[in-house]
């Protein structure tokens, strides 16, 4: 019908709304016109379902239900749902490891402001306890507010033991970075030079290449944490070689004397070459940026 849903009264458009979880693989395709049309009742059913959803979301148990259809399935209702969800984690804790991915990628998808994302993300971070949790809201907060979200990331990782550490780290770096099927990051305040410096150091130290796990010519395996950890902190060093400039080449030629790993400073020392030489084929500099360049360093 050429003029569904405009021909629904609101007491059918209710009706109907009450069956849009029930599509297997996402949402029905009649869902988003019914929205738009009807965007206070659509907003109430989607409410419903997804804070019954939060409410009934236990640890180890993932629902596959509205939450991941929202994110991936329905992204025009990210920026309606951005508010329900930031109210409800605001009072709420959320023990599902799949539903906070999920909520937070929404709500920085969403259009939630990079400040709001890191006042929620510090007051998880810094609730304390063995909410185990925490390393993601560290990852949200470091995305949107790393300057002082780093150092608070360090000083909880000192104040951990060594069997705790690396496992946070680790799940830190996942949820910032994302694995190799991607989810990570949303608002990357954190991708500057001085802050991916910062990160890489710190991630060495607890994720150790002494105890990296080696899969070359091993068959077939499914990667864990520890895999894709490894690979998430060996990222932070390939984000910052591909910035140019001069504080890039700073961070990397100070690794020459700072990285964790003594037997990685000298090829520090070759990738700070390798920047210099690709800054110095980009367009002649003024004597101003060659003078800025040379006090930066």
């Amino acid at each position: 019908m050429s003029d569904f849903p405009a021909n629904l009264t609101s007491d059918e458009a209710q009706h109907a709304l009450r069956y849009f979880p029930w599509e297997l693989n996402g949402f029905p395709t009649w869902l988003e016109p019914l929205f738009l049309t009807f965007p206070e009742l659509g907003l109430a059913a989607v409410r419903a379902e997804l804070v019954w959803e939060l409410e009934n979301s236990v640890a180890d148990e993932p629902m596959h239900y509205v939450l991941h259809d929202i994110l991936y399935h329905a992204p025009w209702l990210h920026v309606d749902v951005a508010p329900v969800l930031l109210d409800w984690l605001t009072h709420h804790e959320m023990s599902n490891p799949d539903s906070v991915r999920y909520s937070t990628n929404i709500l920085a998808s969403g259009g939630t402001a990079p400040e709001t994302l890191a006042a929620l993300a510090q007051v998880k971070a810094q609730a304390g306890g063995a909410d185990p949790q925490r390393p993601r809201w560290f990852a949200l907060w470091v995305d949107s507010d790393p300057s002082p979200a780093i150092p608070a990331l360090a000083a909880a990782l000192e104040a951990l033991d060594a069997d705790a550490a690396s496992p946070f780290a680790s799940l830190f770096i996942v949820s910032l970075l994302g694995d190799r099927h991607g989810a990570g990051s949303r608002v990357d305040a954190f991708r500057t030079a001085a802050h991916l410096k910062g990160l890489y150091v710190l991630m060495h130290r607890y994720i150790r290449v002494g105890e990296d796990i080696d899969r070359n010519s091993k068959g077939v395996y499914s990667p864990t944490l520890r895999d894709n950890a490894q690979e998430a902190r060996n990222s932070l060093f390939n984000i910052l070689a591909d910035i140019p400039g001069a504080e890039a080449y700073a961070a990397i030629k100070a690794l020459e004397d700072e990285h964790p790993e003594s037997s990685y400073r000298r090829w520090m020392g070759i990738r700070a070459r390798e920047r210099a030489i690709t800054d110095a084929d980009e367009p002649l500099w003024t004597p101003d940026q060659v003078h800025r360049f040379a006090t930066d360093i």
